[in-house]
């Protein structure tokens, strides 16, 4: 099974789920879904490229008005400290409290912040701020999740009091809404994805103690925003190109590779978070891409890639403006 497998696992999902909750606009009683999960991983740099992921296919749908909204959780014992501190200030306010947050307040307090009615909202714009209170461990990973975002141009906006509905999350999570960056919120605002860390949750379904993290959209929320949009959707092919990488800076540039290569709509795959290069080159023959780009230290440092074919082994160092040019003219592929 799964346990065999080497880590991080990268798996994707898409299928139909079902609400309890009361149907309105845009939550459905029925409703479709399809996400990503990293398992094995508790680097920022996966975080951060299950939003990069995220944004990119945003982009290809031709979406534009959306940000995502980013905090961090910090861990379970920040966490205890935490809602410890919450339930104290919302008990001096609880009579100011909508009847739902009244409830919350018991069953699972940090819900109380995520509250759309404006009276809620008041006392939870004093409330303390879970950001201020995390370990220096958990600030110094979610600064990193922010750097990696803002290198990749990924819009996102700090919001403090973002926990998400299940109370397995830790550290970063995230939510993906329609508007721009930084247009005032529109009151009861429908997402369109969302993601998150869970790094204990194998373990609390009776496995081991396995760090993970996803992100997931709803189908029917992005065939909304498209129809609002007016957007003709196209059908992609399967990927030629392999992207590698070796090093910790050579990370950020395959990301940046990525991003040309998805801007000219070259399909590829990758493994970015494996770190020995023979793993990857392994992957890339059994996916029988025609081509693999490699990113070192060295290549970082220079501006360029190795450009490596696939089926001969041969391969020459390309600058990486010149790449999607040089790929095209390989593979054949015409600008549009």
């Amino acid at each position: 099974g799964l346990r065999s497998w080497p880590k991080p696992i990268k798996l994707c999902y898409a299928g139909p789920f079902f609400r309890y909750d009361r149907p309105q606009a845009g939550r459905y009683r029925q409703f479709h879904q399809f996400g990503m999960e990293v398992f094995g991983s508790a680097a920022p740099v996966t975080d951060a490229q299950l939003m990069y992921v995220q944004h990119v296919l945003l982009r290809q749908l031709g979406l534009e008005e959306y940000v995502f909204l980013l905090n961090t959780l910090g861990d379970q014992a920040d966490r205890t400290a935490y809602i410890r501190a919450l339930k104290e200030h919302y008990r001096r306010h609880v009579r100011k409290l909508c009847r739902d947050c009244k409830a919350r307040l018991k069953t699972n307090p940090l819900r109380v912040l995520d509250c759309k009615e404006e009276k809620c909202q008041q006392v939870a714009y004093t409330a303390p701020r879970l950001l201020d209170t995390v370990s220096d461990e958990a600030q110094a990973h979610f600064t990193q999740v922010r750097t990696l975002l803002d290198e990749l141009k990924v819009p996102y906006e700090i919001a403090p009091g973002l926990v998400r509905g299940l109370d397995y999350y830790v550290r970063t999570v995230w939510e993906v809404v329609p508007r721009r960056p930084g247009d005032p919120p529109t009151g009861s605002q429908t997402s369109l994805g969302a993601g998150g860390r869970y790094d204990h949750l194998v373990k609390a379904l009776g496995g081991k103690d396995v760090p993970a993290a996803g992100g997931a959209f709803g189908i029917e929320r992005l065939i909304d925003a498209i129809r609002r949009e007016g957007i003709d959707l196209q059908l992609t092919d399967t990927p030629s190109v392999f992207v590698a990488q070796l090093g910790a800076q050579a990370k950020v540039g395959a990301l940046r590779v990525m991003r040309l290569l998805q801007e000219a709509q070259i399909r590829f795959a990758e493994s970015i978070d494996r770190d020995g290069i023979q793993p990857q080159l392994k992957l890339a023959e059994r996916l029988n891409v025609a081509w693999v780009v490699v990113v070192g230290q060295k290549e970082v440092i220079d501006g360029t890639v190795i450009l490596r074919n696939a089926e001969s082994g041969m391969q020459e160092v390309v600058r990486q403006e010149d790449l999607v040019t040089e790929l095209r003219r390989r593979l054949n592929v015409s600008q549009g």
